[in-house]
């Protein structure tokens, strides 16, 4: 086996130290910490609509009266006797005229007749449900972000983050020659 040479050794012990030196948080020489003074949260505020419902109970009253089999029983039995005694009277045209007054004089009649026999239903009370469409509006609060400054080298500075730092931000220096 090949016994490893002096400059080998050499590069291990120097070299390979510089490649792992911290270079920040991020790896990067052009990066530097300021000190938080202070994180502001900010929000907005959100219009949300919903849709709903908007429900009641409406009171509803139903008439009361006769009802209709009843009445219509009479209405067709006094039409048919009325027609018959109409159809006693007269001759040609004339019975034919006696007969159709006598179908309605004797459907009015018995119509008559059966609501004076049967006393009306009562009107009926009752409660329903009413609903209609409506648009519930509320309002919320939601974070937009952060009004964060920081003092570097003695001054302060300002940005907008969107969420909050910590105790320290990193900043990004960048030193150039001026006027040039």
């Amino acid at each position: 086996m090949k016994q490893p040479s002096l400059v080998a050794i050499f590069a291990l012990a120097f070299v390979t130290p510089a490649a792992f030196a911290d270079h920040g948080r991020y790896g990067r020489d052009d990066l530097e910490f300021a000190r938080v003074v202070s994180a502001t949260p900010v929000y907005r505020t959100v219009r949300i609509e919903e849709p709903s419902r908007e429900c009641w109970d409406e009171r509803v009253v139903y008439p009361g009266g006769y009802r209709r089999e009843d009445l219509a029983a009479g209405t067709v039995v006094g039409a048919i006797a009325g027609g018959v005694a109409g159809h006693q009277f007269g001759k040609g045209r004339g019975r034919d005229a006696a007969t159709v007054l006598g179908v309605l004089v004797g459907a009015s009649l018995g119509q008559q007749a059966m609501a004076a026999q049967r006393p009306p239903r009562a009107e009926r009370v009752t409660y329903e449900q009413r609903c209609r469409p409506v648009q519930a509006v509320r309002y919320e609060q939601r974070l937009d972000g952060y009004d964060v400054a920081y003092r570097y080298n003695g001054r302060i500075y300002h940005t907008r983050m969107p969420y909050d730092p910590g105790h320290r931000i990193a900043v990004q220096v960048d030193v150039r020659p001026a006027g040039y």
